[in-house]
């Protein structure tokens, strides 16, 4: 959802703070806030909400509030299409505005009241301009950047505030440069460098808005038209797993980086770690569950094992009805799979979760009589077991036994490119990549194994043709790896 607030920028500049002093304490049960937020950051809603109810840890006030309210911010984004979700995240925010600014009638020069205020209107100004209303949204977003710098002036020890801050900078600072030429002209830029020196010290010192600032971090290094960064995205992917406590949304916030970068064993791990905590706790949201399924479908195929793919989305079928981002997610990974295996027999429970067509018509030009990854799972499965030579020359044999076989010869490049002989598996790849018998769903990873492998050879020309190639290639997990290495070269698995 902070994307969303660059529509809110590109119509208004944002105003100058008020000063006011330090915030009186509400008096909640030590420890309470940040238990809300380890359950949200879990994808544990429900409890959340349990934990916020009359005659819980909070009393009734904008702490509470504001906190009722983080937990519908939290609910849409893994649904950001449910009317009912806007609705009622709306509602909670208008009531933490009133809770603050009824303990700001009492109490004016209460900071952390400040803090509340200028989140709930920074909130209130991403769902405006979801709804395509800039002028309401612009309104908004001048309430909370007041709010929030009178908020940090009052107390500069408040690091939460910080992270609307910073977010506000980054985001007017990617402005198309037309309306960065009208903010410039009012004065009102905003400052990228800024923006991330304030990201930066909530993600380090905030004990309400640490994750979310690092997770900011994180999409913004990634989504600047101008100022992308993908190494420094890794880096915050580090970061992000690293987190203590681990939490499901930091561990999948990493994850995702590591898989549009081409970084798919880590991604998997990391995606492990997150299920595993998830099984923890029978409670966990089903969407939470349900993304977290997609996205390790999504490392399957990243690892060529589209088999495991689909294994991986059968999981979906007892949650029900699902989102539908996830939805879309999850039909993309089960066409790409099922144009290199055949369709299994329960596959229709999959389409049937997922909104797909019934498998008679699913696409894919390997749907039902593709033999060739079934020939590779046991040479890939050594792989998995630490075995990569012995996986490499049972692949190789294979493809040079069926030497039309792209598949066959896209996996033999792979292996070979794994176990350091770029020269043969170029050879490979090539031979694969030329192929009309290549699902097409496959062709943008193999341009992008070719560019590694000529990255490795010392042949950096090639490496970018393939990479630009790879670029235009129908979408695939891995493709914004190909534009890392447009500007970083390979240098062997992450």
């Amino acid at each position: 959802m902070l994307r969303q607030a660059i529509v809110v920028l590109s119509v208004t500049a944002l105003c100058h703070p008020q000063v006011v002093a330090r915030p009186a304490a509400e008096a909640a049960r030590p420890g309470a806030r940040s238990e809300v937020v380890q359950l949200l950051h879990d994808g544990r809603f429900d409890e959340a909400e349990e934990s916020l109810a009359e005659g819980g840890p909070f009393p009734a006030g904008v702490d509470r509030d504001f906190l009722r309210a983080f937990v519908f911010y939290w609910r849409l984004l893994y649904d950001e299409r449910d009317p009912g979700l806007k609705v009622a995240f709306e509602a909670r925010l208008d009531a933490a505005q009133a809770s603050a600014e009824a303990r700001l009638n009492v109490a004016p020069r209460d900071a952390e009241a400040l803090l509340w205020i200028g989140t709930a209107h920074l909130f209130l100004a991403e769902l405006r301009a979801t709804d395509k209303r800039p002028f309401a949204a612009a309104s908004e977003a001048r309430r909370a950047r007041r709010a929030l710098e009178a908020a940090k002036d009052t107390d500069p020890g408040l690091a939460d505030a910080s992270f609307g801050l910073g977010t506000v900078d980054v985001l007017a600072d990617e402005l198309p440069s037309l309306a960065r030429k009208l903010t410039s002209i009012l004065g009102l830029s905003g400052d990228r460098a800024r923006g991330l020196r304030e990201l930066e010290r909530a993600a380090r010192e905030g004990k309400v808005f640490s994750l979310e600032a690092r997770l900011s971090l994180l999409l913004s290094a990634r989504s600047s038209r101008r100022n992308r960064d993908y190494e420094r995205s890794l880096q915050e992917a580090d970061l992000a797993a690293a987190s203590t406590p681990a939490s499901v949304a930091a561990l999948r916030g990493a994850a995702r980086v590591r898989l549009a970068l081409g970084a798919a064993p880590r991604a998997a791990a990391e995606l492990d770690a997150a299920l595993a905590i998830a099984a923890r706790a029978p409670r966990t949201d089903r969407a939470v569950l349900a993304s977290l399924l997609v996205e390790r479908a999504q490392a399957e195929l990243a690892l060529f094992r589209p088999d495991l793919a689909l294994e991986g989305l059968r999981r979906l079928v007892p949650l029900g009805a699902l989102p539908p981002a996830i939805r879309k997610d999850g039909a993309e990974v089960a066409r790409t799979a099922t144009s290199a295996v055949p369709v299994p027999p329960w596959f229709a429970e999959v389409a049937g979760a997922l909104g797909m067509d019934p498998p008679s018509s699913v696409d894919g030009e390997a749907r039902t009589d593709n033999a060739s990854w079934r020939k590779a799972i046991p040479a890939l499965e050594l792989e998995r077991k630490g075995e990569p030579d012995r996986a490499a020359e049972r692949l190789v044999a294979l493809a040079a036994e069926a030497p039309d076989d792209a598949i066959l010869a896209l996996l033999a490049g792979r292996a070979e490119l794994l176990t350091g002989r770029p020269a043969r598996a170029r050879s490979w790849l090539s031979r694969a990549e030329v192929s009309p018998r290549l699902p097409q769903a496959w062709l943008g990873p193999c341009l992008l194994l070719g560019g590694a492998a000529a990255d490795l050879a010392g042949d950096r020309a090639a490496a970018v043709a393939l990479y630009r190639r790879a670029t235009e290639a129908p979408v695939f997990v891995a493709k914004e790896a190909a534009w890392f290495h447009l500007s970083v070269p390979y240098r062997g698995p992450s």
